[in-house]
């Protein structure tokens, strides 16, 4: 007789360990029990039945067991299986633009749904899921605009107009500092804190833009510190020498770094043309087209000089001298006026302490150029 489970295949079984013949061949035909229609006597009276009969009953339980445990996968495969299909992994990622050190964040935009289903249905899907669970960042989050930037208004640009070489808005005895080309990681710094010791709020920072680029923190340590920012355009070019839509890209791109650094759109009207030279053409575009306001001065420090002269181990009139000779000049003219700097030389945040120090002490202030044209700054 042979073994068979219902209308399956035969299943064929081996002897007992101690009638296994020597052979390579395991049962032999008429050692076989066919169960499928016989009756109970015929089993129980077939040859080798109950040790066949044990191991059927074990392999029936593995059987059993595997299917059982195949459904238990699939149920808990359900809620996987059944939720709408997640978009590809690239479609789901947004970039955040932090305004700290000009850095881009990725997060996972979308969190793949988690089935509510009873706990042992969620596990193969929590399983799965976790490497791609991410929390969302935070987006576009607003920036705090400082009280000294709430002032640079439509209005305040009006009332001060274009700062050229003999503006006379500013009165007798009092001076704007303004500092060119930076910010500078090794001057700016420097400079930012003499300002703060000699509680001078107000100056003017004309920057460029691949530089307000490079150095984010210090830019928003100027503005944070009580100071305005100025466009000094991104790669300073003399811009009487290229085309408007090139002096426009000059200034806009810049604007486009500032803003992108602080996190909020600053007004960045006031322009400072590279050394100093503007024309017609220059101030068209800068005002029709950009709608700023050229900035020059009244007092220039040549502390670029002083730095040369340094380097080059000539003699040269320190920058004391040359910044008092320039304010005493406009004493003459009975005006004050906007005193030239510039925050990339070592030497000019090395002296300006005693530049200061000096002024302070023969009378003169330093005023904000927010205050210039009010009553409060005669």
């Amino acid at each position: 007789m042979r073994i068979e489970l219902n209308s399956a295949p035969p299943a064929t079984f081996p002897r007992a360990a101690a009638n296994r013949p020597t052979s390579t061949e395991v049962a032999a035909p008429q050692d076989s029990v066919c169960l499928s229609g016989a009756s109970p006597a015929e089993v129980s009276q077939a040859p080798h039945v109950p040790s066949m009969m044990a191991r059927a009953g074990a392999v029936a339980l593995t059987v059993a067991a595997g299917i059982a445990g195949l459904s238990g996968l699939a149920q808990a495969m359900t809620p996987v299986l059944a939720a709408p299909p997640q978009a590809p992994l690239a479609s789901q990622v947004r970039v955040v633009e932090a305004s700290t050190a000009g850095v881009n964040l990725f997060s996972l935009a979308q969190t793949p749904a988690v089935s509510s289903a009873s706990p042992a249905s969620q596990a193969v899907p929590l399983a799965l899921l976790a490497s791609q669970q991410a929390q969302p960042a935070k987006a576009g989050t607003t920036q705090k605009v400082p009280d000294s930037v709430k002032q640079l208004t439509p209005e305040f640009f009006k009332q001060l107009g274009d700062i050229g070489y003999n503006y006379n808005k500013i009165p007798k005895g009092q001076f704007v500092l303004t500092f060119d080309d930076g910010p500078n990681p090794k001057v700016t710094p420097k400079i930012l804190d003499t300002l703060k010791e000699h509680k001078i709020q107000g100056a003017v920072f004309f920057v460029t833009g691949a530089n307000a680029q490079r150095y984010p923190d210090l830019l928003k340590r100027i503005v944070a510190e009580g100071h305005v920012l100025g466009n000094h355009t991104w790669s300073h070019p003399d811009l009487t020498k290229v085309s408007q839509a090139t002096v426009l890209s000059e200034l806009k791109k810049t604007d486009a770094a500032v803003d992108k650094v602080l996190g909020y759109d600053y007004p960045l009207k006031l322009v400072r043309p590279p050394y100093g030279a503007t024309n017609k053409s220059v101030l068209g575009t800068l005002h029709d087209k950009y709608g700023g306001k050229s900035v020059v001065w009244q007092v220039d420090s040549l502390d670029w000089r002083v730095q040369s002269d340094l380097r080059q181990g000539k003699k040269t009139t320190p920058l004391t001298d040359r910044i008092v000779s320039g304010v005493k000049a406009m004493d003459k003219k009975g005006n004050g006026g906007v005193i030239l700097m510039h925050d990339i030389h070592s030497n000019t945040a090395k002296d300006l302490d005693k530049v200061l120090d000096t002024l302070e002490a023969k009378g003169y202030k330093m005023i904000s150029i927010l205050d210039v044209g009010k009553p409060a700054s005669k």
